[in-house]
């Protein structure tokens, strides 16, 4: 169910939802999307072998393909050094390490041919608990900014939600019944039910 509110010009969406809504979402979205752990088990093989450049290089392109714009693997591979790419990847992962998801934006945005958007999608498969995906279908549906403010805003929301689904009022984990929740699936529920799958 969604509420439209009306604010100094503005048109801006809401979801209401109950837990057991966002249970169903990600599950939706996770069949739509099984890719995702792979990637995931990539990156996290990434980080245990400290970040080697051929790796990381790979991992760019693999980051790139899942959000189905190959494309822009290539402009980062052809804009920057592998020095380059894996020192900013080593940096975005000392930043979410320490619980500072805005510095760890900012490590991967000085990568030339990262955006927001896919600036994110590097930091949430690097860090499935800390970090979220900020992209036009949520920024377009929720009206957050595409900024490092915006971002900020969205992965605390997407933090609180997280928290309610784990405490007493919330609902299992439909991908791992065993599992909490991970700030990671808040968004790809929010994600699936602004897509409509």
């Amino acid at each position: 169910m969604t509420k439209l509110e009306v604010s100094a010009g503005r048109i801006r969406c809401t979801i209401a939802w109950t837990a057991e809504d966002f249970s169903k979402a990600l599950l939706r979205n996770t069949y739509a999307f099984l890719k995702t752990r792979l990637v995931e088990d990539e990156a996290a093989r990434l980080i245990t072998s400290r970040f080697p450049r051929k790796e990381c290089i790979t991992f760019v392109r693999d980051v790139c393909r899942w959000g189905n714009r190959p494309g822009t693997a290539g402009l980062v591979i052809k804009n920057n050094s592998e020095a380059d790419i894996q020192k900013q990847l080593k940096s975005a992962w000392k930043h979410l390490s320490c619980n500072r998801p805005g510095e760890a934006l900012d490590a991967v945005l000085a990568l030339d041919g990262l955006d927001v958007s896919f600036g994110s999608k590097h930091l949430r498969l690097l860090s499935p608990d800390k970090a979220v995906v900020l992209d036009s279908i949520i920024r377009d549906g929720l009206g957050y900014e595409r900024s490092r403010e915006g971002y900020g805003h969205f992965l605390a929301d997407c933090l609180a939600v997280r928290d309610f689904l784990n405490g007493p009022d919330g609902s299992p984990n439909p991908i791992d019944l065993k599992g909490p929740w991970r700030v990671c699936d808040v968004e790809m529920a929010i994600y699936s039910k602004l897509r409509g799958l």
